[in-house]
């Protein structure tokens, strides 16, 4: 692996990355002789103009939540040659770094990062649009990107449980659809449509049992419950792994569906809502991609 990286950072990502703790991380670089180039994104869509278009790096170090560490994986797959990325967490919730093993302490979470080892995960598209570990439509989906930002840096990960609440007392909207799983069929009125590749999901750790981020499949679940007395029960015998007429969860590569009813259903990917609303969507295992990770959870994820 070559030392010659770019530190991308969304300074407004969560609380902010503040000036001092970025000269902090630029030292420590340092420390572990890497050729540092400091990037900060301004506004939506910069990380992946900039990874996109980067020459004459090997690896980059993106700072962010979810949304900044997705627009990097967008950048890096309209690459020839894709460069190594290393998500480092700095936003408010950080699914996706959560379940790399990383913590609050930011110093301490760069080293593991520059003492781990290079891994190769499974990367999916939706109608082309890249994404790192969840796209789905539902129930408490819309809570990530529905929360003012103002919230988020006031409460931080507290905003979200707070406008959870308000999304509990809400009717659940049911999406009639028709669903395509690697040739097998679905057909009915979903309040949850879920497809990732994460054990991580929407601040709850260990969301599924059993995940492997490069097993070449994502992981599909299906809920049809509409009131949230039997959704919520619904999904604690998910957890639990048990399987009914309402809980269908299955795997597969590539996945097609259909909305009925809906001229354009607004769709979630990595925690920011998709700009690619349809009635119509396409998720398939793209390709695979080269990240920095830490050695902590490494046995747990990969096989």
């Amino acid at each position: 692996m070559g030392k010659k990286c770019i530190m991308l950072y969304n300074p407004t990502s969560g609380k902010g990355f503040s000036e001092d703790m970025l000269n902090q991380y630029l030292e420590i670089m340092h420390e572990y002789k890497y050729d540092v180039t400091p990037m900060a994104t301004q506004a939506t869509g910069d990380a992946t103009k900039i990874v996109a278009s980067a020459e004459g790096y090997d690896i980059v170090f993106a700072i962010g939540g979810d949304g900044t560490i997705n627009e990097v994986v967008n950048g890096n797959a309209m690459r020839k040659k894709p460069l190594i990325v290393c998500p480092l967490p700095g936003g408010t919730c950080n699914d996706f770094a959560t379940m790399m093993g990383y913590n609050h302490n930011l110093v301490q979470n760069l080293r593991m990062a520059l003492e781990g080892s290079v891994k190769t995960l499974d990367i999916g598209s939706i109608n082309q649009k890249s994404f790192i570990y969840v796209s789905g439509i539902g129930m408490f989906l819309n809570i990530s990107y529905d929360t003012p930002k103002s919230e988020k840096k006031r409460l931080g990960y507290l905003a979200y449980i707070k406008y959870g609440i308000k999304e509990a007392f809400r009717p659940i909207k049911l999406y009639n659809s028709e669903i395509e799983v690697d040739g097998r069929k679905f057909q009915g009125k979903y309040s949850l449509i879920l497809v990732s590749n994460s054990n991580h999901i929407a601040g709850m750790s260990n969301f599924y049992r059993n995940v492997t981020l490069n097993d070449g499949v994502m992981e599909v679940l299906l809920l049809n419950s509409g009131h949230i007395i039997p959704f919520a029960w619904n999904f604690i015998l998910f957890k639990l792994g048990i399987t009914n007429k309402h809980i269908i969860r299955t795997l597969g590569k590539d996945i097609k569906i259909t909305f009925v009813d809906e001229e354009k259903a607004v769709w979630g990917i990595d925690g920011e809502k998709c700009p690619l609303n349809s009635n119509y969507y396409e998720i398939k295992l793209e390709k695979q991609m080269k990240f920095l990770i830490p050695n902590k959870n490494i046995k747990k994820l990969f096989k």
